[in-house]
């Protein structure tokens, strides 16, 4: 009888992913060069995912966006927040420049709408709260009594 060989393997060289190192790959689908850069892009697919969900929370319900980011503010800060959702209403300007307050799910401009204390320190109490524009929201903290 006649020995058969087995058919070698043709090495196949891989790029790895996340670092982009060159690997060899026995299998067609290995796309990571190790366990570390693995668990590294499947952590990254979960932040993106994160992201996607905050933004769009945030889109939908922006009055509740403003509402939490108020209360974190407060824990951060020792003050307190009795404030509830029907205290925060976004109006169609802001009170304090007249510019149309555009709700936004990115990064803050200067129409988009922000939680103030009027009397700063007091808290974010009924009374002591507005919606306005992030601008004059920044101008007023800039504001000196001059």
């Amino acid at each position: 009888m006649r020995k058969v060989r087995k058919k070698e393997k043709a090495t196949r060289f891989h790029k790895c992913q996340v670092c982009g190192s060159k690997h060899k790959a026995i299998r067609t689908t290995k796309k990571y060069c190790s366990i570390k850069c693995r668990r590294e892009a499947t952590y990254e697919k979960f932040l993106t995912g994160q992201r996607k969900r905050s933004r769009h929370w945030r889109l939908k319900y922006p009055e509740r966006s403003l509402l939490r980011s108020a209360g974190k503010r407060a824990v951060k800060r020792q003050t307190v927040c009795t404030i509830s959702l029907e205290d925060v209403v976004i109006p169609s300007h802001c009170p304090v420049l007249g510019v149309p307050l555009v709700v936004g799910n990115r990064k803050l401009k200067d129409a988009s709408p922000t939680i103030d204390e009027i009397v700063p320190g007091k808290g974010y109490v009924k009374g002591n709260v507005a919606i306005i524009s992030w601008r004059a929201n920044r101008l007023k903290s800039d504001a000196t009594l001059d």
